[in-house]
């Protein structure tokens, strides 16, 4: 899933650039019809955003719980992890 949503964003990120290029500017057409697509995304985007954002928290706590020995510290990671999955 995460690789599937990378690839979105990376997708949409070439598409910001391709609004950007002069060339693009000039063909009016073109121009609204990727602008029109970039908005459309946009939600999408900052979802995916998001989302891969928790997956990284989790394995970063994750990560820090098996490192830890601390039982308030634990209880406390175990909590992030489970408000974020």
């Amino acid at each position: 899933m995460r690789d599937k949503l990378e690839k979105i964003i990376k997708a949409y990120e070439e598409l910001e650039k391709k609004l950007s290029d002069p060339a693009v500017a000039s063909d009016i057409k073109e121009f609204t019809r990727l602008n029109k697509e970039y908005a459309h995304q946009s939600d999408l985007i900052a979802a995916a955003r998001e989302y891969i954002g928790a997956l990284d928290d989790i394995e970063a706590a994750k990560e820090m719980l098996r490192d830890t020995t601390d039982a308030d510290e634990k209880e406390m990671l175990q909590m992030d992890i489970s408000e974020n999955e």
